[in-house]
């Protein structure tokens, strides 16, 4: 056979895989961004806390593209898997 080939199943895995990372990065986010206590004087503190309010909004972002990424992925997957099923369904009923 020429032509494209898709494997849903290898897609959902991929698909489920992303919602995996796509929660563990959300969940480093708000660690990342929950408070770090008392650094010490000088402002240490709030320069830390400045830094992690970056990082953890960096993070979220990542997390958003992720699950997107994810959502597309299950719907590419579910998509082959409909697309199969009547393609089985016309050969048996013609």
């Amino acid at each position: 056979m020429t032509g494209y080939r898709a494997d849903p199943h290898a897609l959902k895995t991929a698909a489920d895989q992303l919602d995996d990372v796509a929660r563990e990065v959300g969940e480093v986010a708000e660690g990342v961004a929950a408070s770090t206590g008392d650094l010490g004087p000088g402002g240490v503190t709030e320069a830390v806390d400045v830094l992690a309010d970056k990082l953890a909004g960096r993070m979220r972002a990542v997390h958003t593209e992720l699950t997107a990424a994810g959502a597309n992925v299950h719907t590419a997957s579910e998509a082959y898997l409909g697309a199969e099923a009547n393609t089985v369904d016309d050969l048996r009923h013609g």
